[in-house]
């Protein structure tokens, strides 16, 4: 179904990554019908987005899993109360008639919902790319700003520039294919994870700190780099170049809807409560103090912020599950 649907459901989620996907199982776990709006033709987010084949570390239960699988197994939970699902499609703007909210997508479909759940992340976004005006000449031709299949570099001198998780995960992650891994950061100390760090110095990759690339070399392809290091300049032999200088990012036409908004994430309380009553967030979208960019954080966000439509919606309803074979029990007497 992907067309005007002027009946309000319980619950709109805005977005279709992680924690979006859990929020739209947690919805059919309160017995709320549920929508759930993606722009992107596909879900995950950024995890299928930017990197399915990259490992995911912080999870609970899974010492690492590949991203792709994450996605796979929240699609297969998310789909077991049967949600309504959006795809290809951008909510722009919000209006509310008495108690329901009417959204409309840029394609000038309009959809009704009772509550909403933004768990866009951090909207649409771009690579933060090299600042070397000759970085652009080789995109596609050895220099890349993701990687969709790893494979790829099966065997191959790869170049990974970055300080922070996604550059140590995939240094990481390379080191049993490649031939041989150069991890470039252009400051002293790393952004990532502790044991990430630690792992990635006792392992056979070459890191390179305090230096950066000033020059890209090649001829169809790019062959080599040369770059400033403290000990002076050095070239290196490359068949490869990913750059993970982190994303630009905006929120579109969320921006105008009366959220309070702080450094392009949207504020929100303990309660994953916006501004606007019966608006929630949850997810890497949204700020308070204390607040964790982490996909397990974004889950546990996510169910709050379905219990608390759930009383919004129904103040009888209880905020607090007793445990999960109560709410399927439950969930079951209400579709009845």
């Amino acid at each position: 179904m992907n067309h005007s649907d002027l009946t309000p459901v319980d619950v709109t989620i805005i977005g279709g990554g992680p924690t979006g996907l859990y929020s739209t199982y947690y919805a059919g776990l309160r017995g709320m019908s549920c929508r759930l709006i993606e722009s992107l033709p596909y879900l995950g987010g950024r995890l299928s987005a930017l990197y399915p084949e990259k490992y995911i570390y912080d999870v609970a239960g899974f010492p690492k899993i590949l991203a792709k699988d994450l996605v796979s197994a929240l699609e297969q939970q998310a789909f077991y109360h049967s949600p309504e699902m959006i795809m290809n499609e951008t909510v722009n703007h919000l209006h509310k008639e008495d108690d329901i909210y009417t959204l409309e997508t840029k394609s000038g479909k309009k959809f009704a919902s009772r509550t909403l759940i933004i768990t866009s992340g951090i909207g649409s976004y771009s690579f933060r790319k090299h600042p070397h005006p000759e970085a652009k000449n080789w995109e596609g031709k050895g220099l890349e700003y993701q990687i969709l299949n790893k494979n790829q570099y099966k065997g191959k001198k790869i170049v990974i520039l970055g300080g922070g998780d996604s550059a140590l995960d995939w240094a990481l992650d390379m080191l049993p294919i490649a031939k041989s891994v150069t991890l470039i950061h252009r400051n002293a100390q790393f952004r990532g994870l502790d044991s990430q760090v630690n792992e990635l110095r006792n392992s056979s990759a070459t890191i390179l700190m305090e230096s950066e690339i000033i020059d890209f070399i090649g001829s169809d392809k790019l062959e080599c780099l040369k770059v400033l290091t403290p000990l002076g300049e050095k070239t290196i032999s490359v068949d490869g170049c990913i750059i993970f200088f982190g994303l630009h990012s905006s929120l579109g036409g969320l921006k105008n809807w009366g959220l309070k908004i702080e450094h392009s994430d949207i504020c929100v309380n303990s309660c994953m409560e916006t501004q606007l009553p019966g608006v929630y967030a949850a997810g890497d979208g949204v700020t308070y103090e204390g607040k964790l960019k982490l996909i397990s954080v974004g889950f546990s966000e996510g169910a709050i912020a379905v219990n608390r439509a759930k009383t919004f919606l129904n103040p009888k309803s209880k905020f607090q599950p007793i445990h999960s074979t109560t709410i399927m029990e439950n969930s079951s007497h209400e579709r009845k």
